[in-house]
């Protein structure tokens, strides 16, 4: 797409929102709707803090006339206002190896703040405090800093932020806002108790207001969640901006989005800012580094295509005006896959140019996560650009959330179609499924199904079986669940309503448990009940059952999930008010569903409650339950 018509449509755009000017929607390949109430002072920025390896290691990106095109002025021409990078202390092996993932240290962070500043861009500086990433599950305190005490910490802490940023000013940085850590959670430069972290961020904040007075101070989470606000608050800790993390296949609704955002402004009368955000285009890799979604505990509730991709950024974008939000950042859209032709060539760049997630030399610094996997990108498929480095129409989204955006109208992608029979009973296949259009509307196709799947699925019994089918010669898919008689009601989740469950957060201490719909996580179907805590889940689920012809009868579900240490589940059987039976369940890694099974269950009264107790602490215990049975004993 020419510059020139770019630059004509900014300036048509300021226009349009002084005067409130009414125009067309343009056509460009995906269909956007302007996002209601956004405003020219709403900041849509990205994160690129990779650009620099990643232009040493040859990779290039294009304008959409095909030409090679500087990555700061393709985002600025797009209606990006700001670019945010990452810091850390020293991440560099004694050998002075970089330990990779873009190689940010001060003199890249230097760089980036001046070419952004050439481009009219404003800088956003993300410390980690930390010689590599930062995030929940690691807070790793900096080479130089093993040792000191919390207030030799902080000390450190305050003269390193000073002494970075006036590095980056010097630069020529236009600095708009400083993060005073990164999803800072639970942890901040290797102290976990919240008082010594409010040191710590108390005294970031002072070095930015010394030495960077104009910048915003801003404190950084991994999810949309309140609770953090209170603990700043009980701890006084001085700052302007609360940053959340948003990406949508693993942070829950948007309306939970807009409602912790909205609290955060009313009840603590802070800013806030969508720190982090992306969305997938497509489900391939682009250099054999495992992609980050789809994968455990990803939902993908919009399709893994570029006009799927453009409506969770225009979601996004419409919550975060809703919920008052300073702006939105997406997360490195041009982490690309680097030239080569094998892996080995790939591999050889990553560990020069420190241009993957992790090289081998961060082993020393991280041996349990970096010191394992390290590789190239798991976020090729989120950038706003194809593998080759050729612009999507999504890299034009802050423009199109304005404007409003057409294509010509085409099948977008398929719906995944369900089914149910009984055992022993005739299958009965759907005879259509949903095409899905880019302008969001479906049309019913007829489908033809793998008569040889579906003849071992109706002689293989219970259980679940994925059915292949064409429609309009692509490729669909069909999930059949083979079931007995199930006398529960909505026992998948498939129906939204929740009043036949009786569900208790016990304590309250569960951040997530609910209904969900998923991709990746089902045993069947496209729901499921979804539990999470950074720290540690308890509950229990149950429904009652009555009207039951006396008999024996099975109970039984299915159950997947991870990173819990310690575990105490069970499922469990009550009759006449008493406990008849339980039996143990546990969560190992994803997919790996566990099936507990209480059999041969005497009811006398045709009354009985089945339930699932949960209880788990570890690094984020999660996991789902689905597919519930209960059935007359065979």
């Amino acid at each position: 797409m020419p510059r020139l018509f770019h630059a004509c449509l900014i300036l048509v755009l300021s226009m349009m929102l002084v005067f409130s000017i009414s125009f067309p929607a343009i056509a460009e390949g995906v269909f956007v709707t302007p996002a209601d109430g956004l405003t020219q002072d709403f900041l849509f920025s990205a994160d690129i803090s990779s650009v620099l390896s990643l232009e040493n290691s040859g990779v290039v990106c294009y304008d959409g006339e095909g030409n090679a095109a500087d990555l700061f002025a393709l985002l600025r021409d797009a209606g990006f206002k700001a670019i945010r990078v990452r810091l850390w202390v020293d991440p560099y092996d004694e050998e002075g190896n970089s330990y990779g993932g873009g190689v940010c240290d001060l003199a890249t962070a230097c760089e980036i703040g001046r070419r952004a500043a050439e481009n009219g861009l404003k800088l956003i500086v993300d410390f980690h405090y930390s010689d590599f990433w930062a995030d929940p599950k690691k807070q790793m305190s900096p080479k130089a800093w093993d040792g000191l005490t919390v207030e030799e910490k902080a000390d450190a802490l305050y003269a390193y932020t000073c002494d970075s940023l006036r590095a980056i000013l010097s630069a020529g940085a236009d600095i708009v806002m400083v993060q005073v850590g990164n999803e800072t959670d639970n942890a901040m430069a290797g102290e976990t108790n919240w008082n010594d972290m409010a040191k710590l961020m108390k005294a970031g904040s002072r070095a930015v207001r010394d030495t960077a007075p104009g910048a915003l101070v801003a404190l950084h989470f991994s999810k949309p969640d309140t609770r953090y606000a209170r603990l700043l608050w009980a701890r006084s800790v001085d700052y302007d901006v609360y940053c959340v993390s948003y990406y949508p296949f693993w942070h829950g609704t948007l309306t939970n989005l807009e409602t912790v955002l909205q609290t955060i402004a009313e009840e603590y009368g802070k800013q806030t800012f969508i720190a982090e955000t992306s969305y997938i285009y497509t489900e391939d890799d682009g250099d054999g580094q495992t992609n980050s979604v789809p994968a455990a505990g990803a939902v993908l509730d919009y399709a893994p295509t570029v006009q799927g991709q453009a409506n969770a950024l225009r979601a996004i974008t419409q919550a975060a005006v809703n919920g008052g939000a300073l702006g939105l950042c997406y997360w490195e859209p041009a982490w690309l896959p680097v030239p080569g032709e094998t892996l080995a060539e790939q591999s050889a760049l990553w560990e020069q140019y420190g241009s993957g997630w992790a090289s081998s030399y961060a082993a020393s610094y991280d041996p349990e996560d970096a010191g394992l996997y390290y590789g190239g990108t798991s976020w090729d498929n989120q950038a706003l650009f194809d593998f080759k480095g050729y612009p999507l129409p999504t890299l034009f989204f802050p423009l199109y959330c304005s404007t409003g955006s057409t294509a010509e109208r085409a099948v977008d992608s398929y719906a995944t179609a369900t089914a149910v029979a009984f055992a022993g009973n005739p299958l009965r296949l759907p005879e259509t499924v949903d095409a899905v259009f880019n302008d969001g509307s479906t049309e019913a196709v007829l489908v033809i199904w793998d008569e040889a799947q579906a003849a071992q699925a109706q002689a293989g019994g219970v259980g679940v079986y994925p059915i292949d089918g064409i429609a309009n010669g692509a490729p669909v898919t069909c999930t059949l669940t083979v079931t007995a008689d199930n006398y529960l009601q909505n026992p998948g989740f498939e129906d939204a309503g929740m009043s036949m469950w009786e569900v208790e957060n016990i304590g309250g201490k569960t951040a997530e448990v609910y209904r969900a719909e998923s991709v990746n996580d089902i045993k069947s179907g496209k729901a499921l009940f979804h539990f999470y805590d950074p720290e540690a889940v308890e509950f229990r689920i149950e429904q009652s059952v009555t009207g039951l012809v006396p008999g024996n009868y099975d109970f039984s579900l299915y159950l997947q999930g991870g990173d819990a240490k310690e575990q105490d589940m069970y499922i469990y059987v009550i009759i006449d008010g008493e406990t008849y039976a339980t039996a143990p369940m546990s969560v190992t890694k994803w997919q790996e569903w566990q099936h507990p099974t209480i059999a041969n269950i005497s009811v006398l009264n045709g009354e009985i409650i089945v339930g699932a107790y949960v209880k788990a602490s570890g690094s984020g215990p999660w996991g789902k339950l689905d597919d519930w049975m209960l059935c007359k004993s065979r």
